[in-house]
């Protein structure tokens, strides 16, 4: 006998973590309670409501390229594929494909808004976290020599989708605390973050930084 077909909305943050704390690992939750996980996985509170569950892990390699692509696809953001397929997201970028992947995934951004990269190199674990309103076209004008050079070995990736300024401001210099904070990167970041830098018509981002 099936069960009732829930109302649209019935599967909240509460209900859905009544139904996680009845499972011991993910791949139970998704199963037996699967209109529960896929809701937590669509709000984006899935990891939350399963830290008591026991990890199941992936065998090693597991994320190929062709798994990575796969996953991405059916993302229509940069940040809903690290949210939903963190691990995943993490392979490509170590595998040095996380932008072939992500070519589908459409520019959302203009004048009022920001999205954060960075750019890295693996080998001398430098880095450097910026933002900007145009990914495709970075004002590399005012570089200093050490970002110059990380420039030309470095790998750029795009980390954040665009976001209003204000969030983005806040974002990057999370960011870069975090980096800073583990000790295991040399962040090339002068600054705690936060400049927006200029571009035409940029006097409408003042508010943005008057709320800061």
């Amino acid at each position: 006998m099936t069960s009732p077909q829930k109302p649209f909305g019935y599967w909240n943050k509460e209900r859905c973590t009544e139904a996680a704390k009845k499972c011991k690992t993910r791949k139970q939750f998704s199963i037996e309670e699967r209109s529960a996980y896929g809701a937590a996985v669509r709000c984006g509170f899935l990891d939350e409501i399963c830290i008591h569950m026991e990890e199941t892990k992936l065998p090693r390699g597991y994320w190929s390229k062709d798994r990575c692509a796969m996953a991405a696809l059916t993302c229509k953001s940069r940040s809903e594929f690290f949210k939903k397929y963190q691990s995943a997201a993490n392979a490509a970028l170590n595998g040095g494909f996380y932008e072939e992947i992500c070519q589908h995934i459409p520019p959302l951004g203009n004048l009022t808004k920001r999205c954060i990269y960075i750019i890295v190199d693996a080998k001398t674990r430098c880095v450097y976290v910026g933002l900007t309103y145009n990914f495709n076209k970075r004002n590399h004008s005012k570089d200093r020599s050490e970002i110059a050079g990380l420039r030309e070995r470095g790998k750029y990736v795009m980390i954040k989708d665009y976001m209003p300024a204000s969030e983005a401001v806040r974002e990057e210099r999370r960011i870069i605390k975090k980096l800073r904070d583990s000790g295991a990167w040399n962040v090339l970041n002068r600054s705690s973050g936060g400049q927006l830098g200029t571009a035409k018509k940029l006097k409408q981002n003042k508010p943005y930084m008057a709320t800061l």
